[in-house]
């Protein structure tokens, strides 16, 4: 027993980094879970969420679909979401299930993007095993990177203001 703190997850993991990094963007922030990080997210790991109206939803992944790659359910309800809340961009985030099972999060953002006309990102996060501050630069990077190429001319005033600091 003495030994047992090595082997537990991290309190916050990288999903939990990515959803705080993103979350005040005016994206839709979907945690692909049966509810469990969803839950942990919204009321441990993020303070804000307590007085706010950002969109953090749960896709609710149940077994079956999760087990026989049924990924349209979960496109079809955020893409019904998304039509209803208008965001800025869409962001899934993994979670342990679906990292396991093999889960394509970049291809069903594509996907998203086609269907919706809308950045989306998608986040091979685990839960488990990266840390709070690895999901918050993952999240940074995606955003910047993709944000600054659909705005080439804005890109070099970034980049200037990167190297004066």
């Amino acid at each position: 027993m003495k030994r047992l703190y090595r082997y537990l997850p991290p309190f916050a993991g990288d999903y939990s980094g990515v959803a705080s990094a993103l979350y005040e963007l005016g994206g839709m922030l979907c945690i692909h879970d049966a509810s469990g990080c969803t839950g942990n997210y919204v009321g441990f790991d993020e303070p804000r969420s307590y007085d706010s109206k950002q969109l953090v939803y749960c896709t609710g992944l149940r077994r079956d679909d999760a087990i026989l790659g049924n990924d349209e359910v979960y496109i079809d309800k955020i893409v019904r979401a998304a039509k209803d809340m208008n965001p800025k961009f869409i962001a899934i985030l993994g979670s342990p299930v679906p990292l396991i099972t093999g889960f394509d999060f970049n291809g069903v953002a594509k996907i998203l993007q086609q269907r919706l006309g809308i950045p989306a990102f998608g986040f091979d996060t685990a839960g488990m095993t990266g840390s709070h501050k690895e999901g918050v630069v993952m999240g940074l990077l995606s955003y910047l990177i993709t944000m600054c190429y659909q705005r080439k001319q804005n890109l070099y005033v970034m980049k200037i203001e990167v190297v004066k600091k």
